[in-house]
């Protein structure tokens, strides 16, 4: 009896036992990781693959959906079968039926030895805030397939890195197949250094000779060694070097491809200033003897201090912090230094625009003064008074923001005008025809048909006399002066010769006796 009744009472308690988790919020079970979802929200290729480049970054999100009757805590643990993981977020709370996204930064070591489909898993830690020391682990598998770019995989043994060896054994080996690939790229760099170039520069250089084969003399070599350092980096993939010399032998021939490129940048730079300089003087406008040394000067410091840059990014410095200490710089010296810059630039504008040359006679603006051009600099502008040889600088921004009439930019040849006022009633046509001789007598005055031919006419109806104009061109403006004075001697005694008289202002006054008489 005492049997029975004991067997009873151990088959309730086991049942009880048994029903216990139909009561708990994780029906299914004690492990509380059960009824939360884990999904990828990530750019797939079409096998369901991720394509990732060994020593570059790539983000994978993880979609995380508590479908569970209880709140969850989710804690990333790690990610096994790649390098280097870093998540968005360590830790997320969600309540029933939320879901929240956690990003994990993934990278391989850029010196992989080995590339193809890697299993990675991604495993998370859930348990409930009620019961934390109740753990579940999920796992969440991804294949990845890592790619090297110093790896030698890809062109191990291939004729330039991309077709498979055709020659017979013992000759299909990586070794005889590296040689025949620098042979290769030797035959293509020799065609581009010394039969694409020169027909290039033929387009460029055509009719400055000397130039043309100077700059192909100092550039081609350059080029042919540019080229056979690219075939160098080819090379140690085909003979399937290491990754580590694979990367240093890159790392030697970038910064060797800069300063390479910036030579052969110099170079090409010095060639097309010259002609620059070669063409502005065949037509007629030769620049300022200074303008060369300045141009060589500023591409100095700007090929300088892009190479520098560029070298210094090569070797792991951050570019963007360098051109940002630069900028800085440079703003502070442009803010402390404005007046001198603007000064600089407008010099600068003027030595390259050439509005006028030393010796040119300017006017600037409305002055009638007339200027002589002595000298540019890059500061400031020296110019004689022309009428009274006063010599004075101006600075050049004040210069360049004037408007130039250029007197003598293109001849120095200059029109002359002499007028002459005759009384009402005289001869018109033989006072036009006397001044018009005594023009076309001087022997300054331009009559070969270069210049409009001597002319004389009416100029103007006066209060008591008329206005004869006669002009003509002098072959030189400074002694217009001179001329127009000899002109007007010359008018005046033919005038007289034939009586033509010249008027004179005349002011009549009448005066009455009878206010006379009475005043005085």
């Amino acid at each position: 009896m005492h049997a029975k009744r004991t067997l009873l009472f151990a088959a309730i308690a086991i049942l009880l036992l048994a029903a216990v988790p139909l009561f708990s919020d994780n029906a299914e079970g004690a492990d509380p990781s059960v009824d939360v979802k884990f999904t990828f929200a990530v750019g797939l290729n079409d096998d369901g693959h991720m394509g990732l480049i060994a020593g570059k970054e790539k983000k994978v999100n993880v979609i995380v959906q508590n479908d569970s009757g209880g709140a969850r805590y989710v804690r990333f643990d790690d990610v096994v079968g790649i390098d280097h993981s870093e998540p968005s977020k360590s830790l997320i709370f969600l309540d029933p039926g939320r879901s929240d996204v956690i990003s994990v930064t993934i990278s391989a070591d850029k010196y992989i030895g080995t590339v193809g489909n890697r299993d990675v898993r991604f495993v998370f830690e859930v348990y409930d805030p009620a019961v934390p020391e109740d753990k579940g682990y999920r796992e969440l598998h991804l294949t990845v397939d890592i790619t090297s770019m110093r790896g030698a995989e890809n062109q191990f043994n291939k004729i330039m890195g991309i077709w498979d060896p055709f020659l017979p054994e013992p000759f299909d080996t990586a070794l005889y197949t590296t040689v025949l690939t620098l042979l290769i790229w030797l035959a293509i760099a020799v065609l581009i250094a010394y039969g694409l170039f020169p027909a290039v520069l033929q387009i460029f250089f055509r009719t400055a000779k000397e130039k043309r084969h100077l700059a192909k003399k100092k550039i081609q070599r350059p080029i042919l060694s540019l080229i056979m350092l690219y075939a160098a980096t080819v090379c140690v993939h085909v003979i399937g070097a290491g990754e580590y010399i694979i990367s240093a032998v890159e790392a030697v021939v970038y910064i060797l491809f800069i300063l390479l490129g910036a030579q052969i940048a110099w170079r090409l730079y010095v060639a097309a200033t010259d002609v620059m300089i070669v063409r502005a003087a065949r037509r007629g406008r030769p620049p300022h003897s200074s303008i060369l040394p300045l141009l060589r000067m500023i591409g100095k410091i700007v090929i300088g201090m892009v190479t520098a840059g560029a070298v210094l990014a090569a070797i792991g410095f951050d570019l963007m912090i360098i051109v940002a200490g630069a900028g800085v710089i440079g703003l502070a010296i442009s803010f402390g230094a404005q007046s001198t810059l603007a000064q600089f630039f407008s010099g600068f504008t003027l030595l390259i625009t050439r509005p006028f040359k030393p010796g040119d006679l300017v006017r600037l603006n409305s002055d009638p003064d007339v200027l002589k051009v002595v000298g540019v600099g890059f500061m400031t502008t020296t110019f004689k008074n022309w009428s009274n040889s006063e010599v004075f600088t101006m600075p050049n921004q004040k210069v360049a923001a004037s408007t130039i009439v250029n007197i003598t930019a293109e001849t120095s040849h200059f029109r002359v005008t002499v007028l002459v006022r005759v009384p009402y009633g005289t001869d018109i046509a033989l006072a036009k025809r006397l001044a018009l001789e005594a023009m076309t007598e001087h022997p300054r005055i331009m009559q070969d048909g270069s210049e409009e031919m001597p002319k004389s006419r009416v100029h103007d109806l006066g209060d008591s006399y008329l206005v004869v104009r006669v002009s003509g061109f002098v072959d030189d403006f400074e002694d217009n002066g001179s001329i127009t004075a000899e002109i007007r001697e010359a008018i005046y005694r033919k005038y007289n010769e034939f009586g033509v008289e010249i008027a004179v202002p005349k002011m009549e006054v009448e005066l009455d006796r009878d206010d006379w008489d009475k005043k005085y």
